[in-house]
C-alpha cells in the first residue's frame, strides 16, 4: 500500500512510500494521510467556540503580539520555500528532491517550514488567546515529527547518504 505525504521535501516516486520498505512502516496509516496544521486550527477554534479557554493576562495585548509571532512564523516558511525552490530542489511531494538546501533558514534548522507551521498555530493561539489551538499543537506535532519528517529524512537518506547524514550532524531538526 502506498500514501503521498505533506512535506518540505520532494519525496520522490511512490515506491519510496511502500509500507514494506519504510524505515517508519509502523506508523498507523492515518498519521500518512493527515494533511496540514489546518485540521488542527480548525479544531481549536471549533473548541474554543464550544467552550472557551484563554490562557493570558487580560492586560496583555494578545492580538498584536500573536500577529507578530505569526508574521515571523509567515516569514519563515516563505523564506524556507524561497531558498528550497531557488536551490533548485522541490517543496511538492510529489516531486523528487534534487539537492540537499543548507542555506538561508536550512542552515540552523532541517525543517524550516513545519517550524513556520508550528509558530504560526502558537501566533494564533496567542492572538486568540485560545488555549485549545496550543492544545491542538502536541498532535499536529506529533503527526509531523513521527508520520512525516522520519519519513522525509528517511528517504534523503537514502537518497543523499553520506552527505545528508552530514547535513542531519551540523543542523538540528528543529532548533
Amino acid at each position: 500500500m502506498q500514501y503521498w505525504l505533506l512535506g518540505e521535501c520532494g519525496l520522490g516516486p511512490p515506491e519510496v512510500f511502500d509500507l514494506k520498505q519504510s524505515a517508519r512502516s509502523h506508523v498507523p496509516s492515518w498519521i500518512t494521510r493527515y494533511r496540514s496544521g489546518h485540521h488542527s486550527t480548525v479544531a481549536g477554534l471549533a473548541l474554543n467556540w464550544l467552550g472557551p479557554l484563554p490562557f493570558l493576562p487580560a492586560n496583555l495585548p494578545a492580538g498584536l503580539l500573536g500577529a507578530m509571532v505569526f508574521v515571523l512564523a509567515l516569514a519563515l516558511f516563505a523564506r524556507a520555500v524561497v531558498t528550497i525552490t531557488m536551490a533548485g530542489s522541490h517543496v511538492p511531494t510529489h516531486l523528487p528532491s534534487t539537492t540537499i538546501v543548507e542555506s538561508g533558514p536550512y542552515r540552523f534548522t532541517r525543517s524550516p517550514i513545519y517550524l513556520g507551521m508550528f509558530l504560526g498555530l502558537i501566533g494564533l493561539a496567542i492572538a486568540f488567546d485560545n488555549l485549545w489551538l496550543l492544545v491542538m499543537l502536541v498532535p499536529f506535532a506529533l503527526v509531523i515529527r513521527y508520520g512525516v519528517v522520519a519519513r522525509e529524512e528517511a528517504y534523503l537518506e537514502r537518497k543523499f547518504g553520506d552527505a545528508y547524514r552530514g547535513y542531519s550532524s551540523r543542523v538540528r531538526r528543529w532548533l
